[in-house]
């Protein structure tokens, strides 16, 4: 999503959600989502998030749509999904990242992470949070 080329395999290293928001709300609904994709970095939101589920129900995604370098979007308990990086967000109507979550972007962007935004549609949660991977950038020849 990011077009960043990396080595190694990435995985969960922090989950920040917005207030009011759990984390196991947060991956009942990324997991299945990202489950769709065949992308590197969903597959570690899809696989982690359900380990860190530890076996709880998590709910199929349907209609994924791939907005390539954007965004993906998909329908999970009868509430749209969006996915992108916290740059590209402004591109869905809603509420803009507060700004505990854009700090959140900064300081861990800064320490080499990768980081992901998460909304399920407007009046279902008022949702926003990032992922965090841990993915090893290759050098740039």
């Amino acid at each position: 999503m990011t077009g960043t080329l990396t080595e190694g395999r990435p995985q969960i290293t922090d989950v920040v959600a917005a207030e009011g928001v759990t984390e196991a709300e947060l991956l009942r609904v990324a997991a299945p989502v990202e489950s769709l994709s065949d992308h590197p970095l969903a597959a570690a939101i899809a696989v982690g998030g359900r380990e860190k589920l530890a076996g709880a129900a998590v709910s199929a995604a349907t209609d994924m749509r791939s907005i390539i370098g954007r965004r993906v979007q998909a329908m999970v308990e009868s509430a749209l999904v969006h996915i992108s990086s916290p740059k590209l967000f402004g591109e869905v109507e809603g509420p803009a990242l507060p700004a505990p979550l854009l700090e959140a972007v900064a300081r861990m962007e800064g320490t080499g992470r990768t980081t992901m935004s998460f909304e399920p549609a407007k009046n279902i949660w008022v949702l926003l949070a990032l992922w965090i991977l841990r993915a090893r950038p290759l050098p740039r020849r």
